[in-house]
């Protein structure tokens, strides 16, 4: 079979997939196991904080059945009574979360004990402080005690035993990933080397001989021993150049060809005026072709053009080329640097030991490097964008967390100390920091909701647009309608966050800045497109502000713009001053859906 070099190529890339497969799956595998253990070890974490909860709870008893005086009193029978409710509560949970292969024998035990300081109380508030009621207190809680320690203790054992396999499964996997890692560089590198070999050393050959016919000799051919497209290379080579030697061309037809290339071109002869110059020269130089002729090809730099030629005379040929290949850059008649990409070698001429000339090509690269300009300062402006926008949102969150939840906990403080300087707190005191508490759990729940919220995880891009919404309107003086169409399926996960912080921040500018009384997000997914419009009512404002005066409030829209962007989507926005805004992105669905 000939082994081509599309064969070849194919057999390479066939041998790095299926190491690449190896490793994937060997990765896979190592996750599978992690995961499991970090599954158990965070269900036996979930176990020892209930069964923690359960203990604090019956140590609450003990200690407020210990600091009853003689006679007991409304307020510590009703203090006991909730500390046992507590329990009770701490209990259930315990039951519903412990797993059946601990000894949940004991929960039911704590059950029974529970049971009985229940009815131990109510016999000690109707008949009195009597001692055997206090003594069967004391004992039912230490019993109660000891036997979640003991629950403890064993769900304490599980987790180290846990911890222990998970190290040393990250341990075997980050060996095994080294090892086939290093299996993989080793065989693409030897596989590489086979590979260059094998087009390196017919390319090395077709230049020697390329070489050898550039000196005069003709009579050169290429030998290439291979059954891949080489061999035919060289057959067609040689073919050619037999074809040449029995072919005479007209110099009409040789100028025709020079004047028709897109290059410039130019050969001078031993003392380096320029003889031969095509029209492509003239353009991008601006000089006129007959001026060319005759001048010093020295015209074209900048540092030697304006001596006279007996001060500096042009007198090796080879350091002249050597010279010209190193240059980067031509000098225009208006005095104006041109980038340009040059390759000079030496003319020589059949039967002629020494050079007759220089062949001078080069191609301009001007709107090459002025497109490279534009790319990476659109590159710069927009990293810029993003990293300011960035550091926006932290301090966003950092305003929601010290004017949020920073002054909850002040006051919650303020409160714990003023509770702290009486002996007893009052029923409605307790209340009020119970209030403040749940309040400063409410901000940092909608703290976190809006860093990362779990509904665009587990649920998807509508349910976490539709709660966005929700929040937006219970929050805030716009009202938002919201309406979708043939969503039946999830997006790929980075492009459904990169549509939920746009429409974050489109519904965050309406908020500050719009003054709309309604607004509108509609979202529509056809075969191949994501179709998104948000409208307002507002006050609307000028497009062109930010863009060409660099307004620092168009951060977030250029944010926003770079986000779709970076999904080949389009971007267009409509607004002007008293007549609102209206936002309509369009993205391609290239990849495919998830269930």
């Amino acid at each position: 079979m000939k082994l081509t070099l599309k064969r070849k190529l194919t057999i390479s890339l066939l041998a790095t997939i299926l190491m690449v497969i190896f490793i994937i799956i060997g990765i896979q595998m190592i996750m599978k196991s992690y995961r499991m253990t970090s599954g158990k070890l965070i269900l036996e974490y979930h176990e020892s904080s209930v069964l923690h909860g359960l203990l604090l709870s019956l140590e609450k008893i003990h200690i407020q059945a210990t600091q009853t005086d003689t006679i007991i009193s409304n307020q510590n029978y009703i203090l006991l009574k909730n500390s046992i409710n507590e329990a009770k509560i701490s209990l259930q949970q315990c039951k519903n979360l412990i797993s059946d292969y601990h000894k949940k024998s004991n929960l039911e035990l704590v059950d029974s004990l529970i049971v009985t300081l229940e009815n131990n109380l109510k016999s000690l508030n109707e008949k009195g402080n009597l001692p055997v009621y206090f003594a069967n207190i004391f004992t039912s809680v230490e019993k109660g005690i000891n036997l979640i320690e003991e629950l403890s203790k064993e769900v304490v054992h599980e987790i180290e035993e846990y911890e222990r396999k998970s190290k040393t499964a990250i341990i075997h996997g980050r060996f095994t990933v080294l090892s086939l890692g290093i299996l993989l560089i080793l065989t693409m590198i030897i596989i590489g080397r086979i590979f260059i070999r094998s087009i390196t050393k017919p390319i090395d050959k077709l230049l020697s001989t390329t070489k050898q016919i550039a000196e005069g000799d003709h009579n050169s051919r290429v030998r290439i021993n291979s059954d891949d497209e080489f061999q035919s290379l060289a057959s067609s080579f040689n073919t050619m150049l037999d074809i040449l030697e029995d072919t005479t061309v007209s110099k009409q037809y040789i100028n025709n060809i020079i004047n028709n290339m897109f290059d410039l071109l130019m050969v001078t002869d031993k003392s380096g005026k320029i003889t031969i110059v095509n029209k492509a020269a003239s353009r991008m130089l601006n000089y006129q072709q007959d001026y060319l002729i005759g001048k010093d090809v020295r015209l074209l730099f900048n540092e030697i053009f304006n001596k006279e030629e007996g001060e500096n005379p042009f007198t090796d040929l080879n350091i002249y080329s050597k010279i010209m290949n190193e240059k980067g850059h031509f000098v225009r008649r208006d005095n104006k640097s041109i980038p340009v990409l040059v390759s000079c070698i030496q003319l020589f001429i059949e039967n002629s030991e020494e050079p007759e000339g220089l062949i001078i090509v080069a191609h301009d690269l001007t709107e090459t490097r002025e497109l490279e300009n534009e790319i990476e300062l659109t590159r710069v402006q927009g990293v810029l964008a993003i990293n300011e926008a960035q550091e926006m949102e932290k301090m966003r969150i950092a305003s929601d967390l010290h004017d949020g939840l920073g002054q909850m906990l002040t006051a919650i403080s303020y409160s714990l100390q003023n509770i702290s300087n009486h002996p007893g707190p009052s029923q409605k005191e307790i209340q009020s920091l119970i209030k403040l508490i749940n309040s400063a759990i409410q901000e940092s729940k909608n703290i976190a909701h809006n860093l990362m919220p779990m509904a665009l995880k587990d649920f998807g891009l509508i349910v976490a647009l539709q709660n966005l919404i929700d929040r937006s309107n219970e929050l805030g003086a716009t009202f938002f309608h919201f309406s979708t169409y043939d969503f039946n399926e999830r997006l790929d996960k980075m492009l459904e966050k990169a549509i939920y912080r746009v429409c974050q921040e489109a519904i965050c500018n309406i908020q500050k800045h719009a003054q709309a009384q309604n607004a509108s997000l509609q979202i529509l997914k056809t075969t191949d497109l994501i179709t998104i419009v948000i409208e307002d009512n507002g006050i609307g404002f000028n497009p062109d502000s930010f863009d060409k005066n660099g307004n620092t409030n168009g951060l977030g829209l250029v944010s926003m713009k770079e986000r779709i962007t970076l999904f080949g989507g389009n971007f267009t926005l409509n607004s002007a001053p008293g007549k609102g805004t209206e936002i309509i992105i369009e993205i391609p669905d290239h990849k495919k859906s998830i269930k």
